[in-house]
């Protein structure tokens, strides 16, 4: 996955300009496939939390959060450590149904905390974030597919800084720069995965033909992020 490991990244021999057209694009029809029924399904489970968030409180609930975060983090740590689960059918399918499940109880849980409204206004700023920012890495001459160890280490200060948060407390500016710094970090996570997957002219890097499960989950974690 394009935001813990690179291995899975193969210089310029799988998704480019030489192989057949309608492989790449067999690839990329694969990746959203999963990706569409991915967001599907997180709909489908954090729906009820947005419409009836008072049935969604009490000691089952943090149960629930710690069982999501639990289980989001033994994946990726799993996936850090032998990223190839990944590229075998079908245990790539099931993390990733675990992992989508684990993220749409999370999410479900956040928006619960919020009016349907502005759960819907979120959604549909995203949607057109995502249209927009996917149809830019498709058609740019721009090449980022090379900048994963700088987005990775934006990451890893967005996570200090957030555990920073977390322990020590921040004020509503802050909230909203942090927010702010991290909506535009995973905007680029975004156009880079979208390159990654796109290969082609974007050809420094891009995913091997089997990791479309790699694909899908890294487009997924950059659209929820984004999200949340």
């Amino acid at each position: 996955m394009s935001r813990y490991d690179d291995t899975q990244f193969y210089p310029s021999d799988q998704i480019v300009e030489g192989i057949p057209t309608y492989v790449r694009h067999n690839f990329i029809i694969k990746v959203y496939s999963i990706l569409a029924v991915q967001l599907i399904v997180t709909a489908a489970i954090a729906t009820p939390f947005a419409l009836y968030p008072e049935n969604f409180v009490g000691p089952k609930t943090a149960a629930l959060v710690y069982l999501s975060v639990f289980l989001t983090l033994g994946i990726m740590i799993a996936i850090i450590c032998a990223p190839s689960i990944m590229r075998k059918y079908p245990v790539n399918y099931l993390v990733l149904t675990i992992f989508t499940l684990a993220e749409g109880f999370m999410v479900g849980i956040i928006t619960s905390r919020y009016d349907v409204n502005s759960v819907l206004l979120a959604v549909g700023i995203v949607a057109i974030v995502v249209i927009g920012l996917t149809a830019y890495a498709f058609q740019t001459k721009h090449d980022f597919t090379g900048m994963g160890p700088y987005l990775f280490v934006a990451t890893l200060v967005l996570v200090l800084f957030g555990l920073l948060f977390l322990f020590f407390g921040s004020t509503p500016v802050l909230h909203k720069v942090y927010a702010g710094i991290g909506a535009l970090v995973f905007s680029m996570y975004l156009v880079y995965d979208t390159q990654l997957i796109a290969g082609g002219k974007h050809s420094k890097y891009s995913f091997s033909l089997d990791d479309y499960c790699f694909a899908a989950m890294s487009l997924y974690i950059d659209i929820i992020q984004l999200f949340m």
